[in-house]
C-alpha cells in the first residue's frame, strides 16, 4: 500500500535567469524530460527581472523542439519569495543570477547553486 508521504512531491527544483524566456525555460524542459513521470519532483522556471506571462523565445522553443521537448506552452514568471521557499533546489543560470538570489532571498542561499 502506497503512502500519503511516497505520492507527496519530495523535491522542487526551481531554475533561474534573468527574463525567463530563454536560459531557465530550456533548462526546465529538458530537465522534466530528464526525469520523465516522476510526481515526486517538481519542476519549474523563474526570472530575477522576469515580466510575467510571456511566452519562450523562438530561439528557446527551436533549439528545445530539436531535441524533441516542447517548451511553448510555458509562461515567464518573476522569481518570488514563495517560490525559493517552495524549492528543495535552485539552478541560477549564472554566477549574476546566483548573486541576485542571494541578494534578495538570503534565505535561499543555502539552496542554490
Amino acid at each position: 500500500m502506497r503512502t500519503l508521504a511516497r505520492r507527496a512531491i519530495v523535491k522542487s527544483v526551481l531554475f533561474v535567469c534573468t527574463g525567463n524566456i530563454c536560459r531557465s525555460p530550456i533548462a526546465e524542459g529538458l530537465f522534466r524530460r530528464l526525469i520523465g513521470n516522476r510526481k515526486d519532483i517538481e519542476v519549474a522556471s523563474a526570472g530575477v527581472h522576469a515580466v510575467r506571462g510571456q511566452p519562450p523565445s523562438l530561439y528557446a522553443v527551436q533549439v528545445c523542439a530539436d531535441e524533441g521537448v516542447d517548451i511553448s506552452h510555458l509562461r515567464s514568471q518573476p522569481l518570488t519569495n514563495t517560490l525559493v521557499e517552495r524549492a528543495t533546489h535552485i539552478f541560477a543560470m549564472t554566477g549574476a543570477h546566483l548573486e541576485t538570489i542571494h541578494l534578495l532571498f538570503p534565505h535561499g542561499a543555502e539552496k542554490s547553486y
